[in-house]
């Protein structure tokens, strides 16, 4: 077997520069982020993109494209978040896994224990660690792994996904 396909992964982040940040840092883990900056455009996105394996959801983040323009941020994004994830996996048959990285760790934690993973947005590298592990135990995955070749096809667009 060569080497293992990349992670595709999500983050809905109201930071536009720890967005970018982070994209660099998981190259090296070999896991390819998209982004949004509100709920409801990453949710359309993660909806229409069957290849999407993880999501990163903000503690505190933008509702819709209204609230990013005047700055408002809604702190409740993950619950919200979690149940549109589980619906699309439900839905569609998919394994998203997910997990909140807030700058607001202290603040917020407590209110996401035993609901969601939490990591500090200071740890990069346990969170991408974490997004490894998930993704890599998931049987879509490592069936991807395992036929790669068969696979090629839809990775560089020549089949489309549907």
């Amino acid at each position: 077997m060569g080497k293992k396909k990349p992670i595709k992964a999500f983050i809905i982040d109201d930071n536009k520069d720890y967005i970018s940040s982070l994209i660099i840092s998981a190259r090296k883990k070999s896991i390819i982020i998209k982004s949004s900056r509100n709920l409801e455009d990453g949710i359309d996105y993660v909806k229409n993109n069957k290849s999407i394996e993880f999501v990163i959801l903000d503690g505190k983040c933008f509702v819709d494209g209204d609230r990013e323009e005047s700055g408002q941020t809604a702190k409740n994004i993950p619950t919200r978040a979690k149940s549109q994830i589980d619906e699309i996996n439900r839905e569609q048959n998919r394994a998203i896994g997910y997990c909140v990285n807030t700058g607001f760790y202290d603040e917020l934690h407590e209110d996401f224990e035993g609901v969601f993973e939490i990591f500090n947005k200071d740890g990069s590298e346990d969170l991408l660690n974490y997004i490894v592990a998930v993704v890599s135990q998931s049987e879509l995955y490592k069936i991807k792994n395992k036929y790669s070749e068969c696979f090629d096809a839809f990775d560089k667009g020549i089949i489309e996904r549907q």
